[in-house]
């Protein structure tokens, strides 16, 4: 594969057309070379995709550690690979919410044997656990049971609002509660949803594929088995 070589015919110093040129005076394939996002015939892969980096020797791409998105020599992050739910802590490492730090979840959730925040059950709006409610929603009171909350009569559900009618009527799909109809009525959110309010009301997105639960769209703070 080699067009010119010196000083051994072992030693390349030229490569044939859809070669390049590795540090090790080979010549490698570029056809071959995957993962890479800007290649040249010179000297080989120079930028590679994302969660990966490019070889001392070669320049192939090789993966970096789960934790990295950009990563110089396959285990130093300088970029946290937020898809798989790392984020960078206080000093600087890339850390998963799923490991042994307990994760803090918001109002409406709880964080449960598995480090994930998720939905305390319907009509409450504050507990530590399944049958834990400490504040009930305003149409629900606190229930015969310890940690329960029972739905006043005539009141709308969870996930309900009145109408003009005052007919109980379904919030939009987003919502966990809400003041009105639309995806700007949301007043509370489901676990695997972050808020945008303003005045106490707003939209709800969904956190990333791999999030349990999240504060905002760009990092998890717990996730997914």
């Amino acid at each position: 594969n080699c067009a010119e070589c010196s000083p051994t015919a072992a030693t390349c110093t030229k490569c044939k057309a859809e070669y390049f040129l590795a540090s090790d005076g080979t010549c490698k394939s570029s056809t071959n070379t995957t993962n890479c996002m800007a290649f040249s015939t010179n000297v080989g892969c120079f930028k590679c995709n994302n969660a990966h980096f490019r070889k001392a020797s070669g320049y192939e791409c090789d993966p970096c550690i789960d934790e990295c998105l950009v990563c110089p020599d396959g285990t130093t992050c300088t970029t946290c690979n937020e898809d798989n739910g790392f984020t960078k802590n206080t000093d600087d490492v890339c850390v998963s919410s799923t490991g042994d730090t307990p994760v803090t979840c918001r109002d409406g959730t709880y964080r449960n044997n598995k480090n994930m925040c998720v939905d305390c059950d319907k009509g409450c709006s504050l507990c530590t656990g399944p049958s834990e409610c400490i504040t009930c929603h305003t149409s629900y009171n606190p229930g015969s049971n310890a940690g329960t909350c029972i739905l006043i009569t005539g009141s709308p559900e969870e996930g309900q609002y009145l109408d003009t009618t005052n007919t109980p009527t379904p919030c939009e799909s987003t919502c966990r509660t809400c003041s009105g109809g639309t995806a700007n009525d949301c007043t509370m959110c489901r676990a695997d949803y972050y808020s945008a309010f303003t005045a106490g009301k707003g939209t709800c997105t969904q956190c990333k594929s791999k999030c349990a639960s999240c504060e905002n769209g760009n990092a998890c703070s717990s996730c997914k088995e």
